[in-house]
């Protein structure tokens, strides 16, 4: 009896856990926590683009889509639309009593913004890492030095035909209206450049090389993309061989530094300087 009060004495003394091993426990369980922890945030970092954007419960749902191709392309697709529009009123010269044309252009504008404010959570290219001091200054430097290109004299090889629409912010008297002119502005400046960038270089640059596009990261497209959806920017401007080192000079600056925000910068840095130069020299041709 006394040896079988003194075993079992002892084996509950090897069975209770002593203080340092209840701390050795609990420190061990905080560390996986941090690690498991740690390795989703990691996971949502690198995962952010492919998230599916129909989950159920949150705000703004009601115009989310899980379709990455579509929120890229009506943007621009509206955009053209409404341009195809104004070329029709400039080429049969129509007008229409009270209405004054110009504003189609902020027509143009207003139907590639409203689908792109609808659709923002969906463009995780826009939020996806951080900028440094070098990228933003290459990004100018490539926006000034294509700027400089544009409004360099062209051959007449360079230009394919001419403008088919015309954007004169004049009264009849030759005096500027700054509100045309500040509508222009701010849609070449601040709207086209990014749903230029988010069809072109995000979506079409990618999804020539894969249709799943959004697991293509920017530093792995093929320089067969580059070449192609340059050559197609290029044929959407007047000045095709200009347009063309544009559409190179952009996709070049997002696969390098790596983040759409440089492309969108360089593209935005030419059309700031181009509307400058066009409304100090009065060259509407250019707009």
């Amino acid at each position: 009896m006394v040896k079988a009060a003194i075993d079992a004495t002892r084996h509950s003394a090897r069975a209770a856990p002593r203080p340092g091993d209840i701390e050795t426990r609990q420190i061990g369980a905080i560390h996986q926590r941090l690690d498991r922890a740690a390795g989703i945030e990691i996971e949502e970092h690198f995962d952010m683009e492919r998230r599916p954007l129909n989950t159920p419960g949150r705000r703004g749902d009601r115009y989310r889509t899980s379709a990455p191709a579509l929120v890229r392309i009506v943007p621009f697709a509206l955009f053209i639309a409404v341009l195809a529009l104004r070329g029709l009123f400039s080429a049969g010269d129509a007008s229409m009593p009270g209405v004054d044309l110009r504003w189609l252009y902020g027509v143009q504008v207003l139907a590639a913004l409203v689908p792109m404010l609808l659709w923002h959570r969906a463009y995780r290219e826009l939020g996806v890492g951080r900028l440094s001091a070098h990228g933003l200054l290459s990004s100018i430097v490539v926006g000034t030095g294509i700027f400089l290109l544009w409004i360099a004299p062209a051959a007449p090889w360079m230009e394919l035909g001419r403008p088919q629409t015309s954007f004169v912010p004049e009264e009849a008297g030759g005096s500027l209206r700054w509100d045309l002119v500040a509508v222009r502005c701010a849609g070449a400046v601040l709207i086209v450049p990014v749903m230029e960038e988010l069809f072109w270089r995000s979506f079409l640059l990618r999804w020539i090389d894969r249709r799943d596009f959004l697991v293509v990261a920017p530093g792995a497209t093929s320089w067969f993309s580059i070449a192609a959806t340059s050559a197609v920017f290029a044929l959407a401007h007047t000045l095709w061989l200009a347009g063309l080192v544009a559409g190179l000079s952009y996709a070049l600056v997002y696969r390098r530094l790596g983040n759409l925000w440089y492309a969108v910068l360089a593209h935005a840095t030419t059309n700031l300087l181009l509307a400058i130069w066009v409304i100090d020299r009065r060259a509407w041709s250019y707009w």
